[in-house]
């Protein structure tokens, strides 16, 4: 006779009830949060974030953890694609995280639309929302990261899996953000209670954020400069427009190595005082006499006093950056990683994990209807946008000449971006960095499928970055400086 294995239950037997399904809903926004910001199978659970950040000239780290070092080093190294490698868990997380989010929608999907469970109209609507959102992000993150990808829903079989470009994932992906906003739109709900830990979320709210993150997305598949000039900008004005009008972000309940379930480990990491600093690039664009590159002797930057401080006329300097007098990174690892400035924006994130941890800001919706106006054509609105913005509640600095030009335009968005988003979202500054031709030769362009994944897959392994392999499609031929 054949004998019930209990041990491997399937998804009807852990989805059995509405409270199951609301539950795994609410438990899979928390994995597809923590999947951008550490999750994984090493001791320190490491994200993806470090490595696209360093490797963006946004921050500097000579430090070996999370694969600062290796990518950011000059020239760029070739990505170690091994399952030996010390850094694999920075691309399994992400790979396995968002993947794993997706599982989870994917399930609660299934047994709605099978008739297993039945929920009240109201509450169907909303974990329908929250599962596409899932759904359409974590695929859109993962195929912006990666060459290629698999796409998958909850109708989706198990044996069809095939692996395709990503530029094929990333319309798939819009197809379910757009299936969550015309729920939100169409419907009134209120998350539960720590489903978005300290945050009263509504479907208003989601609607609102599904359309930014779609125009997020669409922004960040561009690998090239000329890919980012064939997006479909009307679309992404459309997507941003509608977008979010509140900053999005949750209330940190901890550090993640206290135990907390919603962190922001590169918060932490990145803005700690004995870790990461802030790229010199970085300080040159708020002080244009301070050297971009930090001196190839290791002598102090010897503008203004001479110490290595920098001065601007942006007040972002002051508040959102702090000056540090000496340097601790070892120098037979390159003066190029020296700097003396480090983020300070975050610091009760760090310090104590504590405060509102920021996903998407505001001021990157606005600057992404900015740019797709100033893409199309709409200048005077792209300048309105950029004057009525950060630049001048934040920065203080003078508004932008109502005749000025396209490249003046973007040079100004650009600025925002680096200044005012530095740190916020996942990888950001390094898809704009991308999107621009301005990552240093070498750079990866997109990463390779985790080791990890290949071995099961049975596939040749394979990976990208270093000038050798400089063929501007997977590895950047070009830089923001030769």
């Amino acid at each position: 006779d054949d004998i019930e294995n209990l041990d491997t239950p399937n998804t009807e037997d852990v989805l059995s009830s509405p409270e199951d399904a609301r539950n795994l809903a609410g438990g899979a926004l928390n994995t597809w949060w923590v999947g951008t910001r550490a999750w994984g199978t090493g001791p320190f659970y490491n994200s993806l974030q470090y490595a696209l950040l360093v490797m963006a000239d946004q921050y500097s780290c000579s430090w070996g953890n999370f694969a600062m070092r290796d990518m950011s080093n000059e020239p760029r190294n070739t990505w170690n694609n091994s399952t030996s490698a010390p850094d694999k868990d920075v691309t399994e997380s992400i790979w396995y995280g968002m993947y794993r989010a997706n599982f989870q929608a994917n399930s609660v999907l299934s047994v709605l639309d099978g008739g297993t469970i039945t929920l009240e109209e109201e509450d169907d609507k909303m974990i329908r929302a929250i599962c596409y959102f899932i759904q359409g992000s974590s695929h859109g993150y993962i195929a912006n990261t990666f060459d290629q990808a698999f796409f998958s829903d909850e109708s989706t079989p198990v044996e069809n899996l095939l692996l395709m470009p990503s530029e094929d994932v990333i319309p798939l992906a819009l197809e379910k953000l757009d299936e969550c906003i015309a729920l939100c739109n169409a419907n009134t709900f209120t998350f539960d209670d720590g489903w978005l830990n300290g945050i009263t979320f509504t479907n208003e709210n989601l609607g609102k954020l599904a359309n930014s993150y779609a125009a997020r997305i669409m922004i960040q598949s561009a690998r090239t400069a000329a890919q980012n000039d064939a997006l479909d900008w009307n679309r992404i004005l459309t997507y941003a427009e509608n977008g979010i009008t509140e900053d999005f972000y949750v209330i940190a309940n901890g550090l993640f190595e206290d135990g907390a379930t919603w962190y922001d480990e590169p918060k932490e990491y990145l803005n700690l005082p004995t870790w990461a600093r802030i790229d010199c690039r970085i300080i040159n664009l708020m002080d244009p006499e301070y050297p971009a590159r930090y001196p190839a002797d290791g002598s102090l930057p010897t503008v203004h006093n001479g110490d290595g401080q920098a001065f601007s006329d942006d007040a972002r300097l002051e508040t959102d950056f702090e000056f540090l007098p000496s340097n601790n990174f070892q120098p037979t690892r390159g003066y190029y990683h020296y700097s003396h400035y480090r983020s300070d924006r975050y610091t009760d994130n760090a310090m104590v994990g504590v405060g509102e941890l920021m996903d998407m800001r505001v001021a990157e919706n606005e600057m992404m209807i900015a740019e797709a106006m100033a893409r199309t054509g709409n200048l005077p609105g792209a300048i309105g946008i950029i004057n009525a913005g950060t630049r001048i509640t934040r920065g203080e600095l003078p508004e932008i000449d109502g005749g000025a030009n396209l490249e003046e335009v973007l040079d100004a968005i650009f600025y925002e971006r680096d200044i005012e988003l530095i740190g916020a979202g996942y990888g950001v500054g390094y898809f704009d960095m991308r999107r621009r031709d301005m990552l240093q030769e070498g750079s990866l362009l997109n990463w390779p499928l985790p080791a990890q994944e290949l071995l099961v897959l049975q596939l040749p392994n394979y990976t990208f970055g270093g000038v050798a392999n400089a063929d501007g499609i997977n590895t950047s031929n070009g830089g923001w400086f030769k």
